[in-house]
């Protein structure tokens, strides 16, 4: 039983880590997201054939390893698991090409132009950071409301440009506000992260050093 649930949060956390919801991996897969979420809640039992075909859907292979190269073999793969940097990077990159892209637009106003400054802020220090899945997963989560923001608004008109108090820009303003502060909470959650594992790391007579 020990074994299903660590199969079964193996294959949840491998879809989180590639950005696929239970209802776009259920298309990789080709059976509904119901399905998935059942698999994902221990609800079914997985045929073999369906986990290779779930697995390698998600870059994964079942293999049979010897018990003696397990804690070897579990070592490379904690090492493999735990860097989604270039993933984060990519959703990074795309992030900003999105709100590039909602910058253009004429006669923004300027509220608007101050709530892109800021994000652009928070996505830049991000890029200098490293991310495991967890933080590749919460990354994902605050870019996420980008991708459904839509334009141009009803009361776009390009001879007029952008009307500040109109509500669907208003609306846009709210979100890309929540986007920016969760940006900033992520960067400032992962540099303390990083900050405390590099004074674990660091050797003991350099932590003596600094006491002086």
């Amino acid at each position: 039983m020990t074994e299903n649930l660590e199969i079964i949060e193996a294959i949840k956390n491998a879809r989180k880590a590639k950005g696929l919801s239970q209802t776009s991996f259920g298309e990789l897969v080709g059976v509904p997201q119901s399905h998935i979420s059942k698999i994902e809640k221990g609800g079914v039992d997985i045929k073999l054939s369906s986990l290779i075909q779930i697995a390698r859907a998600l870059d994964l292979e079942v293999k049979l390893v010897p018990k003696r190269a397990l804690p070897a073999v579990e070592s490379i793969v904690a090492g493999v698991s735990r860097d989604r940097t270039a993933p984060a990077l990519s959703n990074i990159r795309n992030a900003q090409k999105a709100l590039d892209h909602l910058r253009n637009i004429a006669g923004a106003p300027a509220n608007y132009i101050e709530v892109f400054e800021q994000i652009d802020r928070a996505l830049k220090g991000l890029q200098a950071l490293n991310y495991d899945t967890d933080a590749y997963v919460r990354l994902e989560k605050a870019t996420s409301p980008i991708w459904k923001i839509t334009f141009p608004p009803k009361q776009f008109s390009p001879a007029e440009g952008l009307k500040e108090n109109s509500s669907e820009v208003g609306k846009i303003i709210k979100i890309l506000e929540r986007v920016g502060k969760s940006l900033r909470e992520l960067r400032n959650s992962l540099v303390h992260r990083h900050e405390k594992a590099d004074l674990l790391e660091r050797p003991a007579y350099l932590l003596e050093d600094d006491v002086d």
